[in-house]
């Protein structure tokens, strides 16, 4: 494909290629991720929030989705620090 373009009176041809590639729309990732991130963050915090104090949770091996207490404030811990 040739573009075909005049600049002061002088013809410019541009070659372009059809099978370019657009850039990677890391502008887009970023959001996702941050987002996702965000999304898990709330989770965990209600989940810590609901969940027994640090004694009863141990006692009782309390678990929530399959993971204790330590593991909810890992993951709090984790997808903050992102």
């Amino acid at each position: 494909m040739v573009n075909r373009n005049e600049v002061n009176g002088a013809e410019i041809v541009q070659k372009t290629s059809s099978l370019a590639r657009p850039a990677f729309p890391w502008r887009a990732l970023t959001s996702v991720i941050i987002t996702v991130c965000f999304v898990f963050q709330v989770v965990s915090g209600l989940v810590l929030w609901a969940a027994p104090p640090g004694r009863i949770a141990n006692w009782t091996d309390w678990a929530m989705l399959g993971l204790r207490k330590h593991d909810w404030i890992g993951l709090c811990l984790w997808f903050s620090a992102t």
